[in-house]
């Protein structure tokens, strides 16, 4: 098999690309939304903020926060199933994000239960990944031995170096959308491994993550998750921006004689995640609801699907109102068993 060439992309090219991609695909990149960064359309490399981090993750282009399963009517004998989703490309998606799409993949597309709602999404979907240049005080995606500089994950991807990016192709189809940018030099192709090397050399102390998964295996009944709540108002914020999280709920909407059938992200957080019909609810208290989920992030995902449900993003730590951090308390339940 022929080695897939590395190409470059001038900075001054990057529209000339970006209208090159929008010829055949939807474009969704990080673009400035009021005063925050959101992943969305975009028309012009104008909109492109390439590098800074979106306060949702990637993941929202395969799951949805709701999106229409199908649609029925009174009248009608069939439901009448949704429109598929339009070929797209995402561009300027971090190694963390990549991690979440992957762990999703995992989720909704093997064992015996196939999604194919996902499914078509991810088939309409490329994405074109970007190394990062530092990482952010709350990141710890080193911890999960995600490398922003390795190549993979993606169908291209892309480093900046002096004058624009280097290009590398990790799919045919990578391949393809690059293949009408010049080869890279083998001075650009140094330059991106100096990067790399640069990058790897200056990352965020480790936190022990694979030592946690170990030693929660036996602590469901402990009383340490009593220790770790620290304020939580189970607001649910963690789950949303989470590149893994992918709980959600299905309800029916009708209006008159029509109707349509909801998915939607719910949240383990949620009081009302474990209310049953008869009035029971196993989870009444905050502590229930974060041992849920952190177990079921670094045990039951572990155990079932070989992977941890977290890929050190950092978003939670961002974003939540109490400042509760997951790192922290990862350390905390360590040193107390």
């Amino acid at each position: 098999m022929t080695a897939m060439k590395a190409r470059f992309l001038r900075t001054t090219d990057l529209g000339d690309f970006v209208a090159h991609l929008a010829r055949e695909r939807l474009v969704i990149g990080p673009r400035e939304e009021a005063d925050y960064i959101a992943y969305g359309p975009i028309e012009s490399a104008d909109q492109l903020r390439l590098g800074l981090q979106p306060r949702r993750s990637a993941k929202e282009a395969f799951l949805p926060q709701s999106e229409t399963l199908f649609r029925f009517s009174a009248r009608g004998r069939r439901p009448v199933p949704a429109e598929g989703p339009e070929p797209f490309v995402m561009i300027g998606v971090p190694a963390y994000d990549l991690k979440g799409i992957e762990t999703l993949d995992k989720v909704f597309l093997t064992g015996p239960f196939l999604d194919s709602y996902y499914a078509k999404r991810r088939q309409a979907g490329l994405l074109i990944g970007l190394a990062d240049k530092a990482m952010a005080p709350s990141q710890f995606y080193n911890s999960f031995g995600i490398d922003p500089y390795e190549p993979a994950l993606c169908d291209l991807h892309m480093t900046e170096i002096a004058g624009g990016w280097l290009m590398q192709p990790a799919s045919a189809a990578g391949e393809s959308i690059a293949a009408g940018l010049p080869e890279a030099a083998s001075g650009q192709m140094d330059e991106a491994k100096q990067a790399a090397e640069a990058f790897r050399a200056s990352q965020n102390a480790l936190v022990p993550v694979r030592e946690f998964a170990e030693k929660v295996k036996d602590i469901f009944e402990s009383p340490v998750w009593k220790t770790v709540v620290d304020g939580c108002i189970n607001c649910g914020a963690c789950t949303y921006v989470c590149p893994t999280c992918h709980c959600f709920d299905i309800v029916d909407e009708t209006i008159k004689d029509q109707g349509r059938r909801l998915r939607a992200w719910d949240s383990c957080m949620a009081w009302k995640f474990t209310m049953h019909t008869s009035g029971h609810n196993p989870r009444t208290t905050p502590e229930q609801r974060i041992r849920q989920r952190l177990l079921h992030k670094f045990q039951y995902m572990n155990k079932n699907l070989n992977l941890l449900g977290c890929t050190g993003c950092g978003r939670c730590v961002d974003l939540c109102p109490v400042n509760w951090d997951i790192r922290d308390a990862m350390k905390r339940i360590i040193e107390a068993i």
